[in-house]
């Protein structure tokens, strides 16, 4: 558990199978809020159980509502490309890092980053790595406090209009 202050407590853990459809429509909902996913990404946002077959599906739970306040995939250069996206060994995958309108600019992005970056370790990664839109300029800001730096080489365009940035960092 972790005390965000005032009445907020947040756990982190695995999401639950009968959590996947709320995960899937949270993770979908703040990426449409924020203009960053339409038409088939949508989709693939909500499908939280593929997510979860391929890697870790992790949430922050409000500790007395269980309400989800957050949710994060990690994976792992052996997970399938389409979750990996060319990682190289030893490194971990963070994606859809999503945060509900409700919880945002309460910690729950940062804590479910630093999360991801001590699974990885103990999942025996030595790197964590993800993309970032360009616009998302206060995830970049985020994950520069945290420690990452920018991996020009590894931004990519998966189609017109969408600009991507790559961050990685050495995990714990």
């Amino acid at each position: 558990m972790v005390d965000l202050g005032g009445d907020d407590a947040v756990v982190l853990g695995l999401a639950r199978a009968e959590e996947f459809d709320r995960v899937g429509e949270l993770t979908a909902d703040a990426y449409v809020a924020d203009g960053l996913a339409s038409g088939a990404y949508v989709d693939e946002l909500r499908d939280a159980r593929a997510r979860a077959e391929g890697g870790l599906l992790l949430v922050a739970r409000h500790r007395s509502s269980g309400d989800l306040m957050g949710t994060a995939s990690l994976f792992t250069w052996r997970a399938p490309a389409r979750w990996s996206q060319g990682s190289a060994t030893g490194e971990a995958v963070l994606r859809m890092l999503a945060v509900a309108p409700h919880a945002r600019r309460r910690g729950v992005g940062r804590l479910l980053t630093v999360d991801c970056l001590q699974r990885s370790a103990d999942l025996g990664c030595h790197r964590l790595v993800l993309v970032s839109a360009t616009t998302m300029t206060a995830a970049h800001a985020l994950y520069e406090q945290l420690g990452f730096t920018r991996d020009p080489a590894r931004d990519r365009s998966p189609q017109t209009g969408v600009e991507l940035l790559a961050f990685q960092r050495a995990v714990p």
